[in-house]
């Protein structure tokens, strides 16, 4: 999120002070009772306003009693009322030289002071009043509001305390203590004050100024424009309300409405330098840059020390790209006001925007050390912890963001972000819809719903999601990348190509459009195209991990090892890929000569049956091996060639001087087409698995045909390497067949419509591993499936086995054979256009007759 800053003018609004007392003492003396007569009169004239007059006397009196201390403090108060403070303190000082305990004198010198700011001569004022007399109420409230000016709300608040005891029901004395709480961030303190005076005083404007810069704060927006909307109506013209309320529409997105409180501003006061950033802020989200810029300069003439005019300035070179420049202005903005939180936040969003992610943090941090309930900071951290992939940390950070602003548009948005990655796409929805609540108009919302209900495979909820974003904003590039992707997995490459071809025109260094372009030529066989795409991505960004990875699918598909094994360890750097979390060197080929090394699996199930092959290579180096495999892959790999320790995922290692994940042993090996080791079989069956099969199977003479229809959901190209088991069911009507289910967690529906042929047999509860599946295959005499594990593993034990593949298949099936170089007795069945496996199960169907009737030949390619 980029925040946009508008400035709120410092809350509380005001402060409560007991007014200036005269405290005149009686004389009793001849002399003194004339004195004293004449210096009712000054106070009479005072009284009903004729200032001159009274100062008149005032001077009249001194002409004979210079020193006469009551006579110089009200020429003091005089001297104050007709805004002359610095003539003011020079009588008021010569009265206290007088008479050092007038308290009054004291008490008024210091709120004249205050008034001034000069904050420590007035605190002197008010401790010595208060050593004087210590629950003198003028005192204990001016000292507290000098405390208050100084950033020290605590021990303000012990002064109201005090002072509220003497005066329960004192609304002043109530509002500032409603003020020290607001300071200190103690919202619910600070609201129950507030509430205290406006049961006294229910129209009081400050307090309901300040009780709407808390509910703002909240992001209780309409609980805050009332708030304003009455303050404004008693006075049209507050200018911090009128500043607040235009803030508070700004943030809303009302922006028109915003202006219009800022223009009314302006028409107050044409200089206002807090309202024209503000205007400059709008203008900026209105896309008007260079109008934003030139009030962000008409403010800086007015007060060239204001770094919130740098750092919005810096906002709107952040938005052109400028970002050297951007973080010019926002250290500039800091130099001014090393501690502002607004400025250290831009500067932890330009960081993020270069990638000093770490950086960025940092500076975020040290705003949140300002200001701990900072919500923009841990919105906008929680954003750089998700870049940097820390979903955990980045889920903390936004939830203590949501605590402070729970229907916070774009921190829910970014919480349902998050929760995507953590895989908790319930919630990310309900924070999506959430925030759909809030602004049902909100494009990039409906595009994240669109990602979360894509990831739940609610395709149709995806495809509607990204159409509504679209409608509100047709020229939204990720939007039309993201319908592309529900289009591709859809089966409708050709739509998803034109939309990332819509979003390219509009973003041409959209990288992930170019990749996932590159995804769906790949699914229409048009390879050049993909590679060209792939190309493309990486001239705008080079270490974009998904473009370098497919590259390389495109260089194994076409046969291309050379090429495409460096490309492939990319994987390792994609955002959905996990890390392996092995902390040896990886293994670069050279002799093990003695040492040990521990390789790992990694991805299915599949991929590590296909790629155990490689253990006796590692071993013939000269080393130790140790493989670590899932536990339904141990019983089946205890009896792999190459392996002297067998390992159980979670299970503790010994020492290992190397380690290397299984897929990257091609690359360390030199693998090409032509030296691919395919020695079959390589792995073998439990025996006494097998026996027990074998007995069970006992009398069923006809011919046994292992299925399996679709592979692991999750996969992300299961979408064009499932087939529906209704079109499957067609082959199941092949006489002469018993058929065994190998598909594991198969839905009954699934198992109804392919058993209404009456020749479906199912153990699958029974596989407890693979080793189980693997010795019912062995009694066998066919395994026929799409491309999923089932078929890894009928290879990997020499059996026959057909293979039903997509038009684009996975990279390791290469393209325009029926054999496999990885399993020889494998024979591959190809669409022969894009989603056609009707075509497919036609010939299957025909060919399986064929191999019923004993046209054994048929079986093998």
């Amino acid at each position: 999120m980029l925040p946009g800053h508008p400035i709120r003018m410092p809350h509380p609004q005001s402060l409560r002070i007991i007014s200036i007392n005269y405290g005149v003492s009686p004389y009793h003396d001849l002399y003194m009772t004339s004195l004293q007569q004449t210096l009712e009169s000054a106070q009479h004239a005072f009284g009903s306003g004729q200032l001159s007059h009274a100062e008149a006397i005032c001077r009249q009196i001194l002409n004979s009693s210079p020193n006469h201390p009551e006579t110089l403090h009200l020429l003091g108060i005089i001297l104050h009322q007709t805004g002359r403070n610095d003539e003011a303190v020079i009588p008021l000082r010569r009265a206290l030289q007088e008479r050092p305990d007038f308290v009054h004198a004291r008490n008024n010198l210091g709120l004249i002071l205050q008034g001034m700011g000069r904050l420590a001569e007035a605190e002197d004022c008010f401790r010595m009043a208060l050593r004087i007399q210590p629950d003198f109420p003028g005192a204990l409230s001016g000292l507290g509001v000098v405390l208050l000016h100084q950033g020290r709300p605590a021990e303000a608040m012990t002064r109201f305390q005090s002072l509220l005891e003497q005066t329960p029901d004192d609304a002043g004395t109530l509002f500032n203590l409603g003020l020290s709480h607001h300071y200190l961030g103690q919202t619910e303190q600070a609201q129950d004050y507030y509430h205290q005076v406006l049961a006294r005083k229910p129209d009081d404007s400050g307090t309901l100024a300040n009780l709407g810069t808390i509910f703002q704060e909240q992001g209780r927006l309409d609980e805050a424009v009332s708030c304003y909307q009455r303050v404004l109506q008693k006075n049209p013209g507050t200018i911090t309300v009128l500043c607040n309320l235009g803030a508070l529409l700004l943030e809303k997105g009302a922006l028109e409405e915003a202006k219009d409180q800022f223009h009314r501003v302006l028409a107050l006061q044409p200089n206002h330098p807090e309202t024209l950033c503000n205007l400059g802020s709008a203008l900026r989200k209105q896309g008007r840059l260079e109008e934003a810029v030139k009030q962000f300069i008409r403010a800086l003439q007015v007060n060239p020390s204001m770094p919130h005019a740098h750092s919005a300035w810096g906002v709107v070179l952040l938005e052109q790209g400028r970002i050297e420049e951007a973080m010019a202005k926002f250290r500039q903005a800091l130099t001014l006001k090393p501690d502002s939180v607004e400025s250290l936040s831009n500067m932890g969003i330009a960081c993020q925007e270069i990638g000093r992610l770490e950086e960025a943090i940092h500076y975020y941090r040290r705003a949140l050390t300002i200001r701990p309930h900072d919500h923009e900071s841990l919105n906008n951290m929680g954003v750089a912890y998700h870049k940097l992939g820390r979903m955990q940390d980045a889920f903390t950070t936004l939830e203590q963001a949501l605590r402070l602003r729970p229907n916070h548009l774009e921190t829910l948005i970014n919480m349902g972000a998050v929760n995507h990655k953590l895989g908790q796409t319930e919630a990310a929805i309900a924070c999506y819809q959430q925030a759909l609540k809030i602004n049902p108009q909100h494009p990039e919302t409906l595009s994240n719903l669109g990602n979360a209900y894509q990831e739940q495979k609610q395709l149709d909820q995806a495809v509607s999601c990204y159409q509504q974003a679209l409608q509100l904003r047709p020229d939204y590039p990720e939007a039309l990348s993201n319908l592309g992707n529900a289009h591709r997995y859809l089966g409708r490459p050709e739509e998803a190509i034109a939309c990332y071809q819509k979003a390219l025109a509009i973003k041409p260094h959209h990288v992930e459009a170019h990749s996932s372009l590159g995804v769906a030529a790949m699914e229409l066989g048009h390879y050049d195209q993909a590679l060209a795409a792939f190309r493309n991505a990486l001239r705008y960004q080079p270490d974009f991990a998904d473009a370098r990875f497919n590259e390389s699918l495109v260089h194994l598909l076409t046969g291309n090892f050379k090429a495409g094994w460096p490309g492939y360890e990319w994987r390792w750097r994609m955002a959905d890929f996990g890390r392996h979390g092995y902390d040896q060197p990886q293994w670069d080929g050279s002799p093990l000569a003695g040492r040990s090394i521990v390789i790992h699996c990694e991805q299915g199930f599949g991929d590590s049956i296909q790629f155990v092959r490689y253990a006796p290579l590692v071993k013939a180096t000269g080393g130790a091996v140790t493989l670590v495999c899932p536990r339904s892959l141990g019983r089946l790999f205890a009896r792999a060639p190459g392996i002297d320790h067998l390992v159980i995922q979670t299970e503790k290692i010994g020492h290992c001087a190397w380690q290397i994940p299984l897929q990257s042993l091609p690359l360390v090996l030199g693998t090409e087409l032509d030296s691919i080791p395919a020695s079959s079989p390589y792995l073998v069956a439990d025996s006494d698995a097998v026996a027990a099969w074998g007995q069970r199977l006992e009398g069923i003479d006809s011919f046994k045909v292992g299925i399996a229809w679709r592979g692991n959901a999750r996969h992300k190209n299961d979408h064009n390497r499932s087939m529906d088991p209704q079109l499957f069911a067609r082959i199941l009507e092949v006489p002469g067949c018993t058929f065994f289910n190998l598909q594991k967690e198969a839905s009954r529906m699934e198992l109804d419509l392919l058993g209404a042929s009456g020749r479906l047999v199912d153990y699958s509860v029974e596989f407890s591993d693979f080793a189980e599946t693997a010795a019912l295959i062995t009694h066998l005499d066919l395994v026929l499936a799409v491309d999923t594990s089932v078929i890894h593993l009928a290879g990997s034990l020499g059996h026959p086995a057909w293979l039903l593949l997509p038009f684009s298949p996975d990279w390791r099936w290469l393209l325009e054979r029926d054999d496999s170089p990885w399993y020889p007795t494998l024979r591959l069945f190809r669409q022969s256009t894009h989603g056609d496996w009707e075509g497919v199960v036609s010939l299957v169907t025909q060919e399986l007759r064929k191999a019923v009737e004993c046209t054994w030949p048929t079986i093998l390619p």
